[in-house]
């Protein structure tokens, strides 16, 4: 009987670990819905806020530029807006929540890296990806 019992508890867990899976899969190929959804349901929380810049990293390799744009301001992350403007310079106060979404920028090649600004302490500043059209060797100057 204790043989049965178990086997049948590994087959909820499997399915329960299936079901988690799928749904995964589901908000996955929904995400831009699902996150504007939950955006709209409580974004004065602060355990949700967290919840969303989470999410916001997470999904952030299967979006598009423009798709980062719009998540960024729906999260009020003006800031973070200007490192698609080559005219601004935007510098981030050192705190674990910005190191984390700098981070998620670089490894997807948003910006190239971010380092303390030694002109204002406790910021970072942005490194941006040269653009291949600004890159000449120097034989051809």
């Amino acid at each position: 009987m204790k043989v049965r019992n178990k086997k049948m508890i590994l087959k909820e867990k499997n399915i329960k670990l299936l079901i988690i899976v799928q749904s995964l899969n589901f908000l996955i190929l929904n995400m831009g819905n699902v996150f504007i959804s939950i955006f709209l349901i409580n974004t004065s929380n602060d355990v949700m806020g967290a919840l969303l810049y989470n999410l916001f990293i997470a999904i952030m390799p299967e979006l598009c530029r423009d798709r980062i744009k719009e998540i960024l301001a729906m999260l009020h992350l003006m800031n973070y807006l200007k490192i698609f403007d080559t005219h601004s310079r935007p510098k981030f106060e050192i705190n674990d929540e910005n190191e984390k979404l700098l981070t998620a920028f670089k490894e997807n090649n948003l910006i190239d890296s971010y380092k303390e600004n030694s002109n204002k302490e406790g910021y970072y500043k942005i490194v941006r990806i040269k653009s291949a059209a600004k890159t000449w060797p120097q034989d051809a100057l």
